[in-house]
């Protein structure tokens, strides 16, 4: 391609546009130069502003896959002051309507949606067994809705694996095995496997095969010890390196770092997600899977004074919980998550339009599970739910008298025991305060020895 014809190509182009691509022509990507001049021509006939081009008009500028990546490079590269968050939503859709290739495997069919209130999804031996855990005399209501949800986790992963669903060592082994390859914690696992076996328990599931199931949830409550052994040490690492305040500094150090990027990078979005999910975990810790869940307008809303509030029910206890409306500072990298490089006075507007979407993903599908926890521990070097650790161990050192209810209700655990470990702390405390200040009477003369 000449000088000239890669000029014509340009001309509807930006002066500084032109200039860079114009010196870098001797590496320009074959059809950059068209597909760029296309794009500004079209700009300019649509009257749309560079700032928030529209999908529509990338969409009517590259008719393939490859050349909206074409273009999108070429912009990034040489035109910066232009968004390309319309683009990259375009350039997604592509992504999802190549054809997927057919495996006929097991593990690779799609999992059973489970029902919330019970065994409609569930294999029908099980459903039979539902029969006795509902009739059960000594099960509360609350405790026969968790094993409800935990039953469902079952059934959802069940079908990704080899199991036949028979309540024994193999199949709680396939769904252990599929539970951490989704990233699950091993007293998660065993929780969830805790109510196959009390289904079988009452459902009348034959003994030794039941056994089998309890050793799979006892194993695994043996390494989650272990994983509690290594939590204190990664706790006790981050403490060293200041905590929160750590955690505060380095989500300001990444968004200097997204302040020098373009603005509409896909390496920038993926920033924000990380600095919004460690703001939001420092207002408020939460379980991974609440955070990969939220949905715009439901859980996560913009008021019109540009404060958001957060409030939702918990995936594993099912009970509501919330931040109420956050911090300034968390509203303002939400609301900057939310632009995603597009300028600010279409805040109001961008977030009508995203009303009913994945908060962290804008998708209509949530975000993967794992997601919060790996793009945080990627940030601070530790998965979120330490982070909800630390926050325990700030209040009952705070006050470890009160510690326990605010514990309960800032964690969201649907009782106190399901905090007994926190408690259990808190008493500690507790005791040896009273006793340093025993101490301390003593040896003013207040007590006698």
């Amino acid at each position: 391609m000449t000088r000239k014809t890669i000029q014509d190509h340009l001309a509807p182009a930006p002066a500084a546009v032109r200039r860079r691509m114009l010196e870098a022509r001797e590496t320009l990507e074959p059809g950059a130069a068209a597909v760029v001049g296309r794009f500004f021509k079209a700009l300019t006939q649509r009257r749309e502003s560079f700032d928030n081009p529209s999908q529509a008009l990338f969409r009517t500028v590259a008719k393939s896959e490859s050349t909206l990546a074409t273009l999108l490079r070429a912009l990034t590269t040489y035109a910066p002051e232009v968004a390309t968050t319309a683009g990259r939503s375009l350039r997604r859709e592509w992504y999802q309507k190549r054809p997927k290739p057919e495996v006929i495997s097991a593990r690779s069919a799609k999992p059973l949606t489970a029902g919330p209130n019970g065994p409609a999804t569930w294999p029908i031996d099980w459903q039979l067994m539902f029969v006795g855990l509902q009739a059960a005399p000594r099960i509360k209501a609350s405790s026969l809705k968790r094993y409800v949800a935990s039953i469902n986790r079952c059934a959802a992963a069940l079908m990704m694996t080899e199991a036949d669903g028979t309540l024994n060592f193999y199949t709680g082994y396939c769904l252990a095995e599929q539970f951490r390859d989704q990233g699950i914690k091993h007293r998660t696992i065993a929780g969830y496997l805790g109510g196959l076996v009390s289904l079988g328990k009452y459902g009348q599931a034959p003994e030794k095969a039941l056994n089998g199931l309890r050793v799979v949830v006892q194993y695994h409550l043996d390494l989650g010890e272990m994983e509690e052994k290594n939590k204190e040490e990664r706790l006790r690492k981050l403490m060293e390196k200041g905590g929160y305040d750590h955690v505060a500094a380095i989500t300001g150090q990444l968004r200097d770092e997204i302040a020098d990027m373009p603005a509409h990078a896909a390496r920038t979005q993926l920033l924000r997600q990380t600095v919004a999910l460690l703001a939001v975990h420092i207002n408020k810790p939460v379980r991974t899977g609440d955070a990969a869940n939220w949905v715009l307008g439901r859980d996560l809303i913009r008021h019109p004074d540009g404060v958001w509030e957060l409030e939702w029910s918990q995936e594993k206890t099912m009970v509501e919980t919330g931040a109420g409306r956050l911090w300034d500072e968390v509203s303002e990298i939400l609301d900057e998550l939310l632009l995603d490089g597009r300028p600010d006075r279409l805040i109001h507007l961008i977030y009508e339009q995203m009303q009913g979407l994945n908060w962290l993903m804008h998708t209509a599908a949530p975000a993967d599970r794992r997601v919060p926890r790996e793009r945080i521990k990627s940030a601070i070097g530790v998965p979120s739910h330490d982070l909800r650790t630390l926050a325990a161990d700030y209040l009952r050192r705070a006050d470890p008298a009160r510690a326990p209810g605010i514990i309960q209700t800032h964690l969201g655990h649907s009782t106190l025991k399901a905090g007994e470990s926190y408690r259990l702390l808190c008493a500690s405390d507790v005791a040896a305060q009273d006793w340093l200040a025993i101490k301390r009477d003593i040896a003013n003369g207040c007590l006698s020895a």
